[in-house]
């Protein structure tokens, strides 16, 4: 799901920011299928209002990201145009996000060695430093970081004040798709058309893309009249890559001075198809791909 997002009316005082780290992520987020956060707020504590709160995803929507060391979750109320509640979680820098206690924090976003980082917005706002600690009871994840569960509780104080928004939220989402895998096969025949080397073979994903994959197709063949070799870097059969099996087909000139003659050549394939689920999910950097390169000896025939 791609979207921009904003805060609430009630959020209008967030820091400046907070609204430059939220509206910068543009990715994929997931809306969770069950999902809860139950908060309690002291008196004197701005995020929270000094109330109790509970939602659920009954009556609101639950939608996170995570790249396997930061974790955010947005909750959406009924009629609100932007997230009512936004939750920063994140390890210390060059860790996963793992079951385990995270004290003396940081404010998330910032990144301090040997700390995680914590940042809860709520009704009545934002905090520009934080203090506090954040417990993280379940975290499991699927490829390249989707967060498939999470559970976690967290104290958090705004601008060093005694009065602190506790609470914990669990949010559990669908189950990953599979990381992309790509399958190519090169035909053991071949032929020649005048002086060119004809070969062919099939390409499979294991699940539906978008992407019209490029093949890259290299021949050598070895003869009398000398080593003939030519590559051709075509698209594959004028369709997406699908779990349907497709043939390819390329058509290679020799680039040196011999031209293919017939007998037994070596041929190589190789082919990259762009994640584009996960290359979204994990906000296009770095992209994802998935990618296949067989090598064999064919027999081309004919002349």
């Amino acid at each position: 799901m791609r979207r921009r997002r904003w805060l609430s009316a009630g959020l209008l005082g967030l820091s400046v920011l907070l609204c430059s780290f939220a509206s910068s992520a543009s990715a994929t987020f997931l809306t969770a299928t069950s999902a809860s956060l139950l908060a309690t707020s002291d008196p004197g504590d701005t995020v929270g209002m000094g109330q109790s709160h509970a939602l659920t995803t009954g009556e609101n929507t639950f939608q996170s990201k995570s790249d396997g060391r930061r974790v955010e979750i947005d909750v959406y109320a009924p009629a609100v145009p932007g997230p009512s509640w936004m939750l920063f979680f994140d390890a210390p820098p060059g860790q996963q996000l793992a079951p385990g206690t995270y004290t003396d924090v940081a404010t998330a976003p910032d990144q301090v060695p040997g700390k995680g980082s914590l940042r809860v917005s709520g009704p009545g706002g934002d905090c520009n430093t934080i203090t506090g600690s954040f417990t993280v009871l379940d975290a499991t994840y699927g490829p390249y970081g989707y967060l498939t569960s999470f559970d976690a509780t967290f104290e958090q104080h705004c601008e060093g004040v005694p009065a602190a928004l506790r609470g914990e939220v669990k949010v559990t989402n669908p189950p990953p798709p599979p990381a992309l895998t790509v399958t190519l096969t090169i035909e053991k025949s071949a032929s020649i058309s005048k002086g060119r080397a004809v070969v062919s073979g099939t390409i499979r994903c294991n699940r539906d893309s978008n992407v019209n994959p490029a093949i890259v197709v290299t021949v050598t063949e070895q003869s009398p009249s000398g080593s003939a070799t030519g590559t051709d870097n075509q698209l594959g059969p004028g369709s997406v890559c699908t779990t349907k099996t497709r043939p390819w087909k390329a058509v290679i000139t020799s680039a040196t001075e011999a031209s293919f003659m017939g007998g037994y050549a070596d041929v190589s394939a190789s082919t990259n198809v762009l994640d584009e689920f996960y290359s979204d999910y994990r906000d296009f950097s770095p992209l994802i791909f998935a990618g296949d390169v067989e090598t064999t000896t064919v027999h081309l025939s004919g002349g």
